[in-house]
This record gives C-alpha cells, sequence and structure tokens, in this order.
C-alpha cells in the first residue's frame, strides 16, 4: 500500500463491495425462489420486501429471503409449532427488553361462543392474563 493512503476510505469501498455481493446473493436467492414457486403455481406472486437485511440479524444469519410468502409461512409454521411445546413461541424479548406477546385473536358468528371463548375457563383472557 501506498505511503498516505486513507485506510478509511479502503475499509469503506471493501464494506460497499461486500454488501453488493450480499445483496446479489440474496437477488438470486429471491429469483429461485420465485421460479420454483411459480413451478407449482403460476398465479403466485412473489413479493421482495426491499430493505437493510443487515437490520435483521436472525433473517440474515439463516439465509432467510425477504419474501412475503416465504415470511408468511414461517410464521404459520412457529404458531404451529407453539402449540406442540410447553414453551410458549408466542412470548419473546422485545430489543427494549420489554417482553412481546403475540395473539391469535378469536372469533365466532354466535355471540354466545364468542363469549365463552373469551371468557371460559380455558378462555382466550385467561391465557393472555396468565
Amino acid at each position: 500500500m501506498k505511503p498516505g493512503a486513507d485506510l478509511n476510505k479502503m475499509w469503506l469501498l471493501i464494506l460497499s463491495g461486500i454488501k453488493d455481493l450480499i445483496s446479489t446473493a440474496h437477488q438470486s436467492m429471491h429469483d429461485i425462489q420465485t421460479t420454483r414457486l411459480l413451478q407449482v403455481d403460476k398465479s403466485a406472486k412473489v413479493e421482495r420486501i426491499e430493505t437493510d437485511i443487515s437490520k435483521y440479524p436472525s433473517i440474515q444469519r439463516f439465509g432467510i429471503p425477504l419474501v412475503t410468502t416465504t415470511l408468511k409461512s414461517i410464521l404459520k409454521d412457529i404458531v404451529s409449532l407453539n402449540e406442540k411445546t410447553t414453551n410458549n413461541l408466542l412470548t419473546f424479548p422485545m430489543f427494549n427488553g420489554k417482553l412481546c406477546h403475540l395473539v391469535n385473536p378469536i372469533s365466532s358468528s354466535l355471540f354466545r361462543s364468542f363469549k365463552q371463548m373469551l371468557l371460559g375457563q380455558n378462555g382466550w383472557m385467561t391465557y393472555f392474563w396468565q
């Protein structure tokens, strides 16, 4: 390296190249997923979420594509897994330390059934306030 060269500029250039490489890899994964999904369902709409993936470290670490269909499928699987475990997967600490509770709202066409699901012995409100 030449004397007097600015190391900060060099590192910024390297980091910028790495970011571009990661973005290209994610675009490639998106293209592959789109192709596979369209083979199964020609009417599927694959929508990529354009954002800086480094702001979502878990998604980046596990290589999850930022595509709405992928994220919805993962959420559906988490809800399904929650029913098979004693740990509540839908309660977790947020970045500020406060607990976040994801709940599945209840619905019913009859008021009586709705009231029973809401206030009954094992009702929704009982679960929520435990």
